[in-house]
């Protein structure tokens, strides 16, 4: 075991097991505010978002390959998720979207879905570094 691996490992849990937590509640998955395909889509992107995190993880702890080349591949599957969040953020702008809802929890004045989502990233970046 390598200390990238497990900045790694970090990284995938924060994408992988936090957005599960926040958002099948009442404020999101289950808000009877949201019309019904809104929330099917949340409850989707959530899903895929955790099963892709579960791929990187079995990826980058599987023994039977060269370390690098694992810690490459799940550096990649984590920058699309990571990337799709950052992305969704800017795009969300031009439909009027907002990043968090009002009662969102906030880390030293910032937003704290942009806060765990770039610590995330920032892990994946080191860890993967220190391994290749």
């Amino acid at each position: 075991m390598q200390v990238g691996q497990v900045l790694m490992t970090v990284a995938i849990l924060q994408y992988g097991v936090i957005p599960p937590i926040a958002d099948f509640n009442r404020s999101h998955a289950a808000n009877p505010d949201w019309p019904p395909h809104a929330r099917f889509h949340v409850v989707a992107q959530v899903l895929t978002t955790s099963l892709v995190a579960v791929l990187a993880l079995g990826i980058l702890w599987w023994p039977e390959f060269d370390l690098a080349a694992r810690a490459g591949i799940s550096a990649l599957a984590s920058a699309t998720v990571l990337g799709g969040f950052f992305a969704g953020t800017l795009a969300s702008r031009c439909v009027g979207g907002e990043i968090s809802a009002s009662h969102a929890a906030r880390l030293l004045g910032l937003d704290g879905n942009i806060v765990n989502f770039a610590v995330s990233a920032l892990l994946t970046l080191v860890g993967w570094l220190l391994i290749y």
